[in-house]
């Protein structure tokens, strides 16, 4: 009797293989690779595997540890018309993925309370004990950078380091923010005074001052428009700050009259 004979064609030719990893879904602290199989006609159906592994029709491979090394291989399916192709493969190092994050942090007043900095990093989170948060002076170059936030008025950066995780690297961000000085109000001792030749100046403190903190004001006295040195003379006189001496070494104006309250005085 006669017998059905099928001949099939060659095997097909081995793919392009590439792909791409990512956290994986079910379990955060590791990844999943996505084979992509092309260079085949158009319609071509694919079969994959890992390594060592069986073959199988899914392209997706979980539950990959971290910087771990893997082979993966696709293939073009045996069908009834032809043979199961040749495979093509690539190696894929599963390096930690970037992390990445931001800081920001408004400003305040120098001897106010410190507003705090504001994280957001959605691969390395933003727990206090995985960010570690450090400032500078914004003129000085990254050496100066410390852990301890400043309290003198100036122009500041503040560094964000976001730790690594099992699945993303460490992540750095900064961001910039002022302490502004602070503007002082002023009380004036008496504004009258006794004539008896002798020059009469009142004298002025500062009603704002910052614990531990000590300011010479200087003063001018005006007899209308004209600056007075010596004010000896009966008649009627306005005093003003005029500038902040905020003591010998002292490099940071923590203290301005910009703004300032009661700072004349007749």
């Amino acid at each position: 009797g006669a017998v059905d004979v099928t001949t099939k064609r060659d095997s097909p030719a081995a793919p392009t293989v590439g792909g791409a990893y990512v956290v994986s879904s079910s379990d955060s602290a590791k990844f999943a690779y996505t084979v992509e199989a092309s260079g085949l006609p158009e319609g071509t159906t694919y079969e994959y595997k890992m390594d060592d592994g069986t073959w199988q029709e899914s392209a997706l491979f979980d539950g990959i540890e971290p910087e771990s090394q893997h082979t993966f291989y696709a293939r073009a399916a045996e069908t009834d018309d032809a043979e199961v192709g040749d495979s093509g493969r690539v190696i894929v190092t599963f390096d930690l993925l970037q992390g990445a994050g931001t800081v920001s942090l408004d400003g305040w007043t120098y001897g106010d309370a410190a507003e705090t900095p504001v994280l957001q990093s959605d691969t390395n989170g933003t727990d206090s004990d995985s960010v570690t948060l450090e400032y500078k002076l914004s003129s000085l170059d990254d050496s100066a950078y410390t852990t301890d936030v400043p309290v003198n008025a100036g122009s500041y950066t503040v560094r964000a380091t976001f730790a690594e995780t099992a699945v993303y690297s460490s992540a750095t961000a900064t961001g910039t923010f002022t302490i502004a000085p602070r503007p002082v109000t002023l009380t004036w001792s008496e504004s009258t005074f006794v004539y008896d030749g002798t020059a009469k100046v009142p004298t002025v403190e500062v009603a704002n001052l910052v614990e531990g903190d000590s300011l010479v004001i200087s003063v001018e006295v005006k007899k209308g428009e004209a600056s007075v040195a010596e004010p000896t003379e009966v008649g009627d006189y306005t005093a003003a700050a005029t500038s902040i001496n905020q003591g010998e070494g002292q490099s940071y104006l923590n203290y301005t009259l910009v703004d300032g309250a009661n700072l004349t005085h007749a």
